[in-house]
């Protein structure tokens, strides 16, 4: 972080002729959070600190109108971003991870710190674990189920021999590691280790419950098992680590393919008091394999699917196939990864950065090249290197990969976090009887400091607040699960946030407690009381919340593009919420800058569209890396919409995009920022069999003879799926009564209308109802033509209509049908008749054109694709 801070300077530019003085915008309003725990409270005596955080690159305004603008557009007051081109040395991973072997079924665990990686393996093979520090370089692979502990069985294709062990998970409970894996899609079996590297050895026969395993542990200790059937994902009761009771209960998310529900893959993560379920869908080896989520308020049993889905797709561009994650807790503590295969002739290894905002949740991603490394925590230790013993001070020992400390003592980290909002976690192990041990956070001097403390005798976590030397204590029982006592030999963790004066405390990622305190320091360290204890990792970053994003490139050239508002380099805006979806927005105010890091995985050109409402209409100055680019034009809206603007050139590599508010105020949401390929002019008269123009087609057999041919249902596409406006048109007869067919515009992601159903012999399901299905298997706009209407529907893996208008076409005669693509406005025309004019809130900005068959039999010819006018400037 520091490194990045010190080669970014503020700089002003333009005119300054008239103007003396730049004037700060006030530091941000940290949100009071009352306590919210069971503990019980002594000793409140002490004043309450009621100073702001300390905000880095706050947003600057000056004392000037929009009339003190120059004419080169640079306004003086505007804060943008400076650094050196010879310190762009961001290190960047490229998805696939470990190209080599073949990784279905990814699962991630992270315990002390460390990652541990288990999938999917054949038959008669072992299960392998690798490891990692920091998601990217990962380990060789190592044995830790053998194959003496795998049974012998006939899977459900009928091959014989040790079972082919889907989806291994691992759940670390207490001391002890337990494994959950079905050999065969067979039923579970139960696998126990005292490391996460094994020997896991058998602990249970079969006990059923088909594939793809997840247990998740909530906050109230209760265990539940989540697996996969033909009813979607079951959630079922668990008496013990190693025993599920009961049929189950469906808890809602689903995927269907076509014919029937095919849902698996699933896990939970726990965030900012969401439950967040992941889950997969269609069959594993379609290219339309895809990853959706769901959200709950509620607790883990329940689950609604999100209206952005689906999380992760592509079956154009360089990788498809996307399926079967697990998410996890990034290196810095503040961040998360989903990890995930895609496939081609085999599975591959991939990880992209997840972000949260309210209810929602997003992947920045499928990146394909380069994307920047997952960040590490500003301190860290992992004590398995000499260097560690460096970064404290204080007498302990480091051995056998921890730093043991002897009674009454405290070790703090030689440096000090940037700011008094940070997030710390420490592993602890070994804290002899009835002793206390844990972390010191927030210290400033011996008057002024925060610890939090596993009690070994009362099996509680105590908190300690020191403001000018008053003191207050706080005592929570920590939660058991089955009953279960804490074992403290054991690695348990202890992770504390800060934002504004409230602390929330966790006991190995289970949320336990909150407090409200003054405490304002930036150091932090472990202490023991009473006995020894050895620590196995200390982490601490000076964000909380998911800010870590604020610093972290942001790939723009995935299919997401994704960049959140709050996602600035700047603190010290005004934000407000949507109630419904609970997302934090910028109140953007006029002559207000915001800088976002991104990282360009190639060199193109790319658009910019800002998701916004504006009650007066506002103006957005766009530069990149200091450079001014173009003006967005925010028309008039009282609801939320979309503004897109074309073509900003950007070269591989890390950029500043700033964001200048030049005219009235906008509450912006996101941005995204994705790659324009050229449209390239495509005219087929269909006088000739296949065309060389030709992208992507699946469904009817295309009939050709002078005209294109359409009966059965099916889909034709042209050009690249990164083209964004252009004007698309064909002549359409209907030749039979409840014939339906027309035009597709931004179309991605297209899947096949026939899909394999997995079975044995890998037939290939081809009734009309997965076909129809498969027809609408894309993201994009459909423009139907019936004997009696004319509709534009939206598509997402299904299709919704979101404008029509009664239009009677006649039989057996030739209709000119034309869409103007312009940003997010659609226009659609009939012999020059303008009949639907459509504006998508949240549109597809990019994607191939073409045709799609639907029904009866439909006639269509002299295709034309052709680029719009540029806009103006």
């Amino acid at each position: 972080m520091e490194r990045f801070l010190s080669r970014t300077v503020t700089v002003v530019l333009g005119i300054l002729l008239a103007l003396t003085t730049l004037i700060c915008v006030s530091a941000c309003q940290e949100e009071k959070t009352p306590p919210t725990t069971t503990a019980t409270a002594t000793t409140t005596e002490g004043s309450k600190d009621t100073t702001n955080d300390t905000t880095v690159g706050s947003v600057t305004t000056a004392a000037v109108t929009t009339e003190d603008i120059t004419m080169d557009n640079t306004p003086p007051s505007l804060d943008l971003v400076n650094f050196d081109t010879e310190l762009q040395d961001v290190n960047v991973y490229n998805n696939p991870l470990v190209p080599s072997a073949d990784m279905g079924d990814p699962f991630c665990m992270r315990y002390d710190g460390k990652y541990y990686l288990y999938c999917s393996v054949g038959t008669n093979s072992p299960v392998y674990v690798r490891t990692s520090t920091d998601l990217v370089k990962w380990s060789g692979a190592k044995a830790c189920v053998e194959i003496s502990e795998i049974p012998y069985i006939v899977n459900e294709h009928g091959t014989e021999g040790y079972g082919a062990a889907y989806a291994p998970e691992v759940t670390y409970f207490n001391g002890k590691f337990y494994m959950v894996t079905s050999f065969g899609g067979m039923g579970h079996y139960t696998y126990v280790a005292d490391s996460p590297e094994g020997p896991f050895k058998r602990a249970t026969d079969n006990w059923g419950r088909k594939i793809d395993g997840d247990i998740f542990i909530d906050n109230d200790g209760v265990w539940r098992f989540y697996s996969a059937n033909g009813q979607g994902i079951l959630c079922f009761d668990m008496n013990s680590p190693t025993e599920v009771v009961g049929n189950g209960v469906t808890i809602g998310a689903i995927i269907d393919n076509g014919a029937g529900t095919w849902t698996e893959g699933s896990m939970i993560v726990y965030h900012d008091g969401i439950y967040y379920l992941t889950y997969t869908g269609n069959h594993v080896c379609h290219t339309a394999y895809r990853i959706n989520y769901g959200t709950s308020t509620n607790g883990p049993t329940s689950f609604k699917a999100s209206k952005d889905n689906p999380l992760l797709v592509s079956t154009t561009g360089a990788v498809s196939g996307i399926g079967h994650s697990s998410s996890v807790k990034g290196p810095d503590l503040d961040s998360y990864y989903i990890v995930y295969h895609t496939r081609d002739r085999q599975r591959y290894l991939n990880i992209d950065r997840l972000v949260f905002n309210g209810l929602e949740m997003t992947a920045l991603g499928p990146t394909v090249s380069s994307a920047a490394v997952p960040n590490m925590p500003d301190i860290y230790a992992f004590f398995d290197e000499d260097g560690d013993k460096a970064k404290f001070d204080g007498a302990f020992s480091i051995a056998d990969g921890s730093m043991t400390v002897a009674a009454g003592n405290t070790i703090l980290a030689k440096d000090a976090l940037a700011r008094d909002t940070y997030t710390i976690e420490v592993s602890t192990n070994n804290i002899a009887k009835d002793a206390k041990a844990g972390v010191v956070f927030g210290y400033k001097d011996d008057k002024n400091y925060g610890k939090a403390l596993f009690d070994t005798k009362t099996e509680e976590l105590l908190v300690v607040f020191v403001v000018d030397g008053k003191e207050t204590e706080y005592r929570t029982m920590l939660v058991r699960s089955f009953n279960m006592a804490y074992d403290f030999n054991a690695v348990h963790a202890i992770q504390v946030e800060k934002k504004g004066d409230t602390f929330t405390f966790y006991v190995d990622d289970r949320e336990l407690c909150k407090h409200t305190s003054a405490l304002d320091g930036t150091k932090v360290g472990v202490v023991t009381e009473g006995g020894k204890a050895s620590f196995g990792y200390v982490g601490a970053i000076a964000v909380t919340g998911g800010d870590s994003a604020k610093e972290y490139y942001k790939p723009v050239a995935s299919q997401t593009g994704y960049l959140l508002a709050t996602h600035c380099r700047e603190y010290g805006y005004e934000t407000d919420t949507i109630a419904s979806s609970k997302e934090t927005y910028i109140a953007a105010k006029e002559n207000q800058s915001f800088n976002y890091a991104v990282y360009a995985e190639k060199s193109a050109n790319y658009d910019i569209s800002v998701y916004y409402k504006s009650k007066e209409g506002a103006v957005l100055s766009i530069f990149v890396d200091g450079e001014y680019v173009k003006d967005i034009v925010l028309d008039q809206k009282n609801n939320f919409g979309t503004a897109v603007s074309r073509i900003y050139p950007l070269t591989v590599g890390e950029h500043v995009i700033t964001v200048f508010v030049k005219k009235g105020d906008a509450d912006i949401l996101y941005y995204k920022c994705l790659m324009n390929e050229e449209v390239v002019e495509v005219v087929d008269d269909f006088s000739r069999r296949v065309h060389r123009d030709l992208t992507y087609t699946d469904g009817v057999d295309w009939g050709i003879l002078s005209a294109l041919i359409g009966k059965g249902v099916g889909k034709r596409l042209y050009g690249d799926f990164r083209m964004g406006d252009y004007t698309v048109s064909a002549d359409f007869t209907i030749e039979a009564a409840n014939s339906a067919m027309g035009l597709l515009v931004r179309t991605q992601n297209p899947g096949e209308a026939t899909f394999t159903k997995g079975d044995k012999n890998n037939t290939v399901d081809t009734t009309r109802e997965g076909a129809e299905k498969g027809a609408n298997w894309m993201q994009g706009y459909y423009i139907e033509l019936t004997n009696t209407s004319i509709a534009l529907y939206k598509c997402n893996f299904t299709k919704v209509k979101k404008a029509s208008e009664t239009f009677r076409f006649e039989m057996n005669k030739a209709y000119n049908v034309k869409v103007i693509c312009e940003g997010a406005n659609f226009k659609v025309f009939v012999d020059g008749e303008l009949i639907i004019n459509y504006t998508d809130p949240e549109p597809y900005t990019h994607g191939m054109a073409g045709l799609r068959a639907a029904k009866g039999r439909v006639v269509a010819d002299n295709f034309v694709l052709t680029a719009n006018a540029p806009e103006a400037e």
